[in-house]
Formats: C-alpha cells, sequence, structure tokens
C-alpha cells in the first residue's frame, strides 16, 4: 500500500467515526422522539409500531456502536505502533497520521526538506512493517 493511499484511509477512518457519532446522536434523539419508555404498552397498533421503531433504532445504534469500535480498534493499534518508532520516525508519523498535518505545515515544524521527510516517512513505514488492511 503506497503512503498515500495509507493517508486516505486514515483520513476516511476518522471521517467515518465523524458521520458515525453524528448519526449515533440522530438516531438517538429520534428515539427520545417516540416516547416510549420502558414501561408497560398497550396491546394497540400505535404502540406496536413505535415499538417496532424503537427496536430498529435500537439495532441501527448498536451497528454504529460495533463498527465505531472496530475502526477506533484499528486506528489504536496504528497509533500505537506510531509512539514505538524512533524519535525521528515518529515526530513524521505523527504530525502527518496522527495530527492530520498537510506536508507544507510538516515542513516548516520541522524544518526539513520535503525529501527527508518522504524518506522518513517511508522508512518509518518500512519499520512498523504495515500490514494494516483498513478495509473500506
Amino acid at each position: 500500500m503506497s503512503t498515500k493511499e495509507l493517508y486516505k484511509k486514515v483520513s476516511n477512518k476518522r471521517k467515518r467515526i465523524e458521520s458515525i457519532i453524528r448519526n449515533l446522536k440522530g438516531l438517538k434523539e429520534e428515539l427520545d422522539c417516540l416516547g416510549i419508555g420502558d414501561h408497560y404498552f398497550t396491546e394497540t397498533q400505535n404502540d406496536e409500531s413505535k415499538i417496532k421503531a424503537k427496536e430498529d433504532l435500537l439495532r441501527q445504534i448498536d451497528e454504529m456502536q460495533k463498527e465505531l469500535i472496530s475502526i477506533e480498534n484499528s486506528l489504536r493499534d496504528f497509533y500505537e505502533a506510531i509512539k514505538k518508532l524512533p524519535d525521528d520516525y515518529r515526530e513524521i508519523m505523527e504530525l502527518r497520521y496522527m495530527q492530520n498535518l498537510p506536508w507544507s505545515q510538516i515542513l516548516l515544524k520541522t524544518n526539513r526538506s520535503r525529501r527527508w521527510a518522504l524518506s522518513k516517512q517511508q522508512k518509518a513505514l518500512c519499520l512498523m512493517d504495515i500490514k494494516y488492511s483498513f478495509e473500506e
């Protein structure tokens, strides 16, 4: 996997986490709007449809929470591998992947050339022995 592909996949994972969090908030608000608590329901059609809607929302929330945990775990493993790198390599990887900085800002912060930074990034990935699939 190229460094550009890896960066894109890590960025996509971050965006997906943000999206899931927004969706979870929306689903929980919908759940609150149903006005269904954990109390006894009468056997009317309206209550049955509310119960079905509640179950569907709870299922969606559960699926999103599981996906969120999976994404967070894959990123956490990746970030832990970055933290174990020697200083020069770790600095570049933290700035690029953990702080999500563009190369222009990384070069200013490190006061290094683009060639140096890209070389350190490539060597860091080799040291990390990247085996992260980061499936979409």
